[in-house]
Formats: C-alpha cells, structure tokens, sequence
C-alpha cells in the first residue's frame, strides 16, 4: 500500500523533457535561475494523496534519514517498516493539523479525509485544494520533496541515470516576485472550476493555470495571500479571504 501512495503520486505528475541534460522536477517547469514552479495549483487528489501518506508512513522526523538515503539502486519498498497501531496514536497530532475542512465548490461538496483520499468525487480529483492553511502546504512541500528524492532513487539503477535527475531540490512555497514573474512571462487564467475535467483538458505546454478570483494562493510571505484578476494580480491578506478560497502550489528549488 505504502508503494501505491509513491506510485500513485508520481502518476500525477509528468516529466516535462526527459531528453535535457536534466529532467524538470516532477509537475513543474522552468521559471528562471534555479527555480521551477507548478503549472497549476495543488489538485484535491494531490493533497488527499499526501494526507494518506502520513497516515500510512511518512513523518517530517523522516525526512533527514530520507535524504541521505544513496543516489540510486534504492528499493523504496523495503524501507518503510510495518507500522502497527501505535503509529497512528503516536502521529494524531499531525494527522489532524493536516486534514481540511468539508469544502464547498458551487453546489459539490467533499471532505477530503484520510479514509476516503482514491474516493473523491470524479468530478474534482484535478480540481485545486482549498482550505488549506499555511503550515498545511509548507508540510506538504518538505513532504513532496521527500517523495520526488525517494523516487528519483528508486527509478535510478545507475549513477548515470540518475544524473538524469537533479540530486538537491526543495519544494516550498513561491515567493510573490516568483509568482509575478510567472505570471507575467506566459499565464492563462480560468473563469471556472472545470468540473468533470480530465486531464486532456488541460494545456500540455508550459503555462501558468491561475483560477480568476476564485483561488487566492498561499505564498512563501507568510501573511500574504495572491489573487489573479483578469488581466491582473492582486497581494491580499489573509484575514479578507475565505477558507474556501485558499489553494497553494509549489516552486522547486535546484542547486545542482
């Protein structure tokens, strides 16, 4: 099951140009200098996935051991031990900062919850999280980079396959001047939730998917929130926003 969840979460990202000298890290393309950024906001899928991952296994204790894990030749599902009870009591605490709140989408309700994270409605698996508050999404970042490293490792036989791959990266949240750069070089705005959407809805080049005035996003300023409007963007605070309008994505950050 452990497997599935690292599986599952890859499969909802795509390499953007496995020819390069490097590949782009996972569900991102280039921005500028070392970074890269995510081509839209975290899906609904993307985030239950990461709530059964801390459920089932992961913790951020885990993450200095995950890292210095070797380059290549892992077998990830040999590293994770069999959790008894115990684990789920000892990891409460986190499991219940990280769940979100029941969230409307114009007339469809879900509750992304643990129990049910391959059991959201159809209609809004690709659809952006919301109610996500900030130490919710820099968890998910440190947690998504775990999970790429991990994978790069596992999918790398060899020194010169995984050379393929870039070997430090952190996913973290955009700063503002990120963000406007991105959306300033090449973005596309959506006026709606693309409801029964599948993923041939959506553009397969390098473009900025915001959602017009329906997502305000998490960003790495910390009290500040980022709207797009129309042609425009505009810096908000948090307290002006509803829970339910708050989604985040994710830059990574190379220093190979």
């Amino acid at each position: 099951m452990r497997l599935s969840i690292i599986i599952f979460f890859i499969s909802a990202f795509s390499f953007i140009d496995c020819n390069a000298q490097k590949a782009a890290p996972l569900g991102t393309f280039y921005l500028k200098e070392n970074i890269y950024i995510d081509k839209e906001p975290i899906s609904n899928i993307g985030y239950a996935t990461f709530l059964a991952s801390v459920e089932q296994f992961w913790s951020p204790q885990m993450s200095d051991s995950l890292r210095k894990l070797p380059l290549f030749g892992i077998e990830s599902k040999k590293l994770f031990t069999k959790r008894d009870s115990s684990w789920r009591l000892k990891n409460k605490e986190l499991i219940a900062k990280m769940q979100i709140p029941k969230v409307y989408y114009k007339g469809v309700d879900t509750n992304i919850s643990l129990r049910k994270y391959l059991g959201v409605q159809k209609k809004i698996l690709n659809i952006p999280v919301v109610g996500i508050n900030y130490e919710q999404a820099t968890m998910y970042c440190k947690w998504r980079t775990d999970l790429i490293l991990l994978y790069y490792s596992s999918e790398s036989h060899t020194l010169a396959e995984r050379n393929k791959f870039f070997t430090t990266l952190n996913y973290r949240l955009p700063k503002i001047d990120e963000w406007e750069f991105a959306f300033q070089m090449n973005s596309y705005s959506r006026n709606k939730m693309p409801f029964y959407w599948e993923d041939s809805d959506s553009p397969t080049y390098d473009i900025f998917i915001m959602y017009n005035k329906l997502i305000s996003e998490l960003v790495f300023e910390e009290v500040s929130l980022i709207q797009s409007i129309s042609n425009s963007f505009k810096i908000r605070k948090q307290e002006e926003v509803s829970k339910n309008e708050i989604g985040f994505r994710c830059v990574c950050e190379v220093n190979d």
